[in-house]
């Protein structure tokens, strides 16, 4: 039996962050059958009208790797193979489904209200809350 872990940590990010603080929670850890669904879920309750979702995927000693955003309803991952970001009519929180999960999906994913990559090769600004 091969389990696939994605870790998931509460993270604040996005450019206008920098100046306020958002709360944005995740589940801490997710574990699957290798070739089974999962569901990653975020939510992000003071999302405003004007901010688009985006979901970032990091392995061990790498930066952030952008995997896709969603302004609302759903949207297909054009780098994750069966992978889709479904946004609520609300848009207070959203799911990274992954319709087979595999061995190489294990790495830490992000949810963020913003872009958090400013340009390529640039670090995310982060803030990790443990509560």
């Amino acid at each position: 039996m091969i389990f696939v872990s994605a870790f998931l940590l509460l993270v604040l990010t996005s450019k206008i962050l920098l100046y306020k603080a958002e709360k944005i929670t995740q589940v801490p850890l997710m574990d699957a059958l290798e070739g089974t669904g999962l569901e990653l879920s975020c939510s992000h309750p003071s999302a405003s009208a004007a901010e688009t979702i985006f979901w970032y995927q990091q392995f061990p000693n790498q930066g952030l790797r952008y995997i896709v955003s969603a302004y609302n309803k759903e949207e297909k991952s054009n780098i994750l193979e069966e992978v889709t970001l479904v946004v609520s009519e609300d848009r207070k929180s959203s799911i990274l489904s992954f319709k087979r999960a595999t061995l190489e999906d294990s790495a830490v994913y992000y949810c963020a209200l913003g872009d958090t990559v400013l340009q390529p090769g640039a670090f995310a600004v982060q803030k990790l809350s443990l509560t």
